[in-house]
This record gives structure tokens, sequence and C-alpha cells, in this order.
């Protein structure tokens, strides 16, 4: 539970900030890791692992790395969760194109258009809801 799951994290200027264990279950985890450029969050919840990223600006709106990807890359909102390694793939791929969405100047317009693909991830879990949110 540490940055040595992602060196490369470490390499990129991350330290962790802290590790939290034993959530709803026992195998919970998650850990908070901060750089120059944003703060990280992973860990495993529920059987489920997440991966999700903060603007130093506005640390404590998290924003899924799957949407990250999704705008960066135009792709079409899911609902399910994708593969670890494929956004481990992303994150160290285009740690440089996240770093300019997430900088202090990008950022609003970043918040904008992610919690635009929220919405839509709602909408399609919640379908008869649709105009609630």
């Amino acid at each position: 539970m540490d940055t040595r799951k992602y060196p490369f994290l470490e390499k990129k200027g991350f330290t962790v900030t802290s590790q939290l264990s034993g959530g709803y279950l026992p195998n919970d985890y998650v850990v908070t890791l901060e750089s120059p450029y944003f703060f990280m969050k992973y860990g495993l919840e529920k059987f489920t692992a997440f991966m999700e990223i903060s603007s130093i600006s506005d640390k404590d709106n998290w924003h899924d790395l799957a949407l990250v990807k999704a705008l960066l890359y135009n792709e079409e909102v899911s609902n399910k969760k994708p593969d670890t390694a494929e956004l481990e793939n992303f994150l160290q791929t285009d740690f440089d194109k996240i770093k300019i969405l997430f900088d202090i100047t990008n950022y609003p317009q970043t918040k904008e258009k992610l919690n635009d693909l929220v919405q839509i991830r709602l909408q399609q879990m919640f379908p008869g809801l649709k105009d609630r949110f």
C-alpha cells in the first residue's frame, strides 16, 4: 500500500500522504498520494479497484481516472469499471497530458467537462432518473 505499487509515481515526485485499511471489508484499502501536479488516490473497496485524481486547486473533488481517459481520448463513457492495468498504462503513457488537464489554469474547464461525463454515466446507470441529475 504505497508508491511501490506504482513505482513510476515515485519517479514523478509523488509521496504517500495517507494509507487507510479495512473499510467495509478487511481487504479494503485506500492510498492517497500528492505531487506538485495533482493528487492521486487508489485502492480497493468492496472488491472493486479504483484510481482517482484531484487537482491541487480543488483537492476535495476527486475524478475517476477512467473518465479522465474518456475525456482525453473522446471515448464513449461507460459505467463499467475498466481494467486496472489499462488505467495504469494510461497514467504512465499520458502523464504529461493529465498534468496539463489538472494544471491550475486548465482545471476549471477540465472539471466542467468531467462533470458532464459524470452526468452521462449517471444517466446510463439510472435511466429512469435522468431528469433528476
